[in-house]
Order: structure tokens, then C-alpha cells, then sequence
């Protein structure tokens, strides 16, 4: 499933979503692009530096790749991933394109087939990634990624959206409360 949208992350820096993976991968190693697959990965690309991309370049674009990609091509992509073997919180180059980087927030199979949900700063994880403010979001895909490694994966995917940074801060406090309240019991 791809998106094209136009969503500045200043304004609505945090991504929330549910996923739930029934069939994961088994035996594959996520870091070689022999085992570049995952159950479900969610992804997002941001808008190119084009005082970054030399003119040809730019042509190529134009005439081929923004066609092929369904996007504008060069700019920096940040993925979340359920992995099947690497850990929560891990973070990788994707093997088939080093230059971007994958956040693992779901690794294994603990929770296979139950709906877990996430709330992730998407601004904050692109600056700790590339230590750089992340361009406008312009395009979103989610994919059940199995064509390197042939096996099969059931996942699905509910309730995407972008809130603003308040949305976290209430899920923060909100966990803090709980935690203190267990605490104190």
C-alpha cells in the first residue's frame, strides 16, 4: 500500500498505529539483502535536497525515476519494522539501500497474533537518525516484505495517523500514572 501525502512533521510530528503479524519469517538473516524481508514494515519518505542531486541527476529523475518510484526519488527514508529475529529497538541499514535506515519496533515472535500498538515521534527518530532536520513527508508505504527470501508472512496493519507532539506527551504521562500507581500498590 502506497500514500502520497504532504505533511510537515513540525506540526504533526508524532505517528501512531496498530499491527498485528499471524505468520512470521524464520531462518533469515534481515541485515543481507540475501534476507531483506519483514512480516510488515511501515515507511516513510521525505522530500529530496535537490541542491544535493547534480543536474543529470535531477533530469534522470524527472524523465524515469519519480515515475517509477511514484514519488520524488533521492530523498531519506525512515522505516519501522516487525523483524523476525533482530530486537526491539535495533537499528540497521537497509541492506538494499545502505544509505537509508531501518528502527526495528517489534522483533520475534512474542507477539505474534495480537494487535500491539505504537506512538512514535517520527521528527525526533529522523534527526537521531541522520543528525539532520527531516524535509516535508511526502509519500508513505506499508509493505508484507517477502520477495528476497520466498516465504510467506500474514500481517495487517490499522489506524495510522499523525498527531501533534501533545498527543504524545498525554500517552507519556499517562504511562507514568500507571507506572506510579503500580508503584505505590
Amino acid at each position: 500500500l502506497e500514500k502520497t501525502v504532504s505533511i510537515d512533521l513540525q506540526q504533526y510530528p508524532v505517528v501512531s498505529w496498530k499491527w498485528r503479524v499471524d505468520k512470521s519469517l524464520t531462518s533469515i538473516d534481515e541485515t543481507t539483502p540475501e534476507g531483506d524481508d519483514h512480516p510488515i514494515r511501515l515507511f516513510f519518505v521525505f522530500e529530496p535536497d535537490e541542491s544535493q542531486q547534480s543536474f543529470w541527476f535531477r533530469v534522470k529523475r524527472w524523465f524515469y525515476l519519480d515515475r517509477v518510484h511514484g514519488h520524488p526519488f533521492g530523498g531519506r527514508f525512515t522505516e519501522y519494522l516487525w523483524s523476525s529475529h533482530l530486537s526491539e529497538g535495533d537499528i540497521i541499514n537497509d541492506p538494499g539501500k545502505p544509505w537509508q535506515k531501518l528502527i526495528v519496533v517489534e522483533g520475534g515472535t512474542e507477539n505474534l497474533g495480537q494487535w500491539v500498538t505504537y506512538q512514535r515521534n517520527l521528527y525526533e527518530d529522523f534527526k537521531t537518525l541522520y543528525n539532520e532536520q527531516p524535509r516535508q513527508l511526502i509519500f508513505i508505504g506499508i509493505l508484507n516484505d517477502t520477495d528476497q527470501t520466498g516465504q510467506e508472512a500474514i500481517s495487517y496493519i490499522a489506524d495510522l495517523k499523525f498527531s501533534r507532539i501533545d498527543a504524545l506527551n498525554r500517552v507519556d504521562a499517562g504511562h507514568l500514572n500507571e507506572e506510579k500507581a503500580n508503584e505505590t500498590d
